[in-house]
């Protein structure tokens, strides 16, 4: 579903928190960018135990355009209530503590986890249904209309 009129989806599937902000960094950005959103998944789990590497990668993001004055925003990383270990979970929800901090007004709630459902065909278990993805389009949506 389409996000907002005036945004442009640029994904990077299967890309880990340094991967975004090398490539963000590395990026001709259009003078006419006023907001990024990074929006990240579930998937590198394994990679999920150095959470203030996480966050010093995100921090890098935003630290490469606050010369230009484009403020970078974080969509919290959603996840189900089902189909994870706790183990897993509690990672996830340090990590979107550190970034709730980090990004202050510029953070995005994550979809609480009774929202998020995984597509049932997803052999990996981290892809979101189509239900999820259009509940996740939508939060997006109502925060670009905000920044205005």
């Amino acid at each position: 579903p389409p996000v907002h009129p005036d945004a442009e989806i640029f994904a990077v599937p299967g890309a880990k928190f340094g991967h975004v902000s090398d490539i963000l960094q590395s990026s001709v950005i259009p003078e006419n960018v006023s907001h990024i959103i990074v929006a990240a998944g579930m998937n590198h789990r394994q990679d999920w135990t150095d959470v203030k590497a996480i966050c010093a990668a995100t921090q890098t993001i935003r630290s490469a355009f606050y010369t230009r004055r484009i403020p970078v925003h974080f969509l919290g990383v959603s996840f189900p209530t089902v189909g994870m270990q706790d183990e897993q979970k509690q990672k996830l929800c340090r990590i979107n503590d550190h970034l709730r901090e980090q990004f202050g007004k510029d953070y995005i709630e994550a979809l609480i986890s009774s929202e998020v459902r995984i597509d049932p065909g997803d052999s990996y278990g981290c892809h979101y249904d189509a239900n999820t993805l259009a509940t996740l389009a939508e939060k997006i949506a109502k925060s670009i209309s905000s920044f205005q």
